[in-house]
């Protein structure tokens, strides 16, 4: 699902251009975008890597080249775990007076980046045994406020209760045939001077096929059931209120 989050990006600045040259000169524009090479770009290091070097890389799980710790923690409680990371010895050390500073995180081989690399595995077994005494929230509040990045893990019913997605009013409801009440994301930004927000649920398929074919395709309801019946339309059976 990757590429389907950078795409977007390229294709609106894209469109953008076209509207633009279309206003300025009349003309229209073939766009021909490639979804994957628009993401490629982004992992060029690696496709260099293996273009050169004939290294493939390996999963790498929540570790990160550039950080350790790097990943996500248990806490005290069933499937309740936080996320932790240091990108520098000035987070290291936060993060060890956050935790009490044990002696094993005094250890010299723990005092550097490249130390912590070296023995991740031992480092993130011994953090865990840690982190599991302490409550999910406590412990992400507690390692923020010491400059240390680190956040809880939601599950989805987590998110409803979130402080700050519910101060920004994130989270609408709608009520839909067929499904029901139900959350819909807002959009993450706002305007001074209108509302960026949805005034609808989504439609159901072929909710507002009758419509498009009769008011904007000029479609006779003759025509439009013949299409119906072979399969070439879909219409939504109108749904009864209760």
């Amino acid at each position: 699902a990757y590429t389907d989050f950078i795409a977007p990006r390229f294709a609106v600045a894209t469109i953008l251009a076209a509207l633009d040259h279309r206003r300025r000169t009349g003309e229209g524009q073939h766009i021909d975008m490639s979804q994957m090479e628009t993401a490629l770009q982004f992992i060029a290091p690696l496709v260099l890597d293996r273009a050169n070097n004939g290294r493939e890389p390996g999963r790498t799980g929540n570790r990160h080249d550039a950080a350790a710790p790097h990943g996500a923690f248990p806490c005290r409680g069933d499937d309740r775990w936080v996320t932790i990371t240091c990108l520098n010895d000035a987070q290291w050390l936060a993060l060890r007076r956050v935790l009490g500073d044990p002696a094993w995180m005094r250890e010299q081989r723990f005092a550097t980046l490249l130390g912590r690399k070296r023995h991740e595995d031992e480092l993130e077994a011994r953090l865990a045994e840690i982190t599991r005494s302490w409550e999910r929230d406590d412990l992400a509040r507690a390692l923020q406020e010491a400059g240390v990045p680190a956040g809880p893990v939601h599950a989805n019913k987590d998110m409803f209760e979130d402080p700050q997605l519910v101060h920004r009013g994130h989270f609408v409801f709608y009520e839909k045939p067929k499904l029901g009440r139900h959350p819909v994301q807002r959009s993450e930004f706002r305007l001074s001077d209108a509302e960026a927000a949805r005034n609808w649920p989504t439609p159901l398929v072929g909710e507002h096929t009758r419509e498009v074919c009769s008011r904007m395709l000029g479609m006779r309801d003759d025509e439009i059931d013949a299409l119906v019946a072979e399969g070439v339309l879909e219409v939504a059976e109108p749904v009864e209120a209760e």
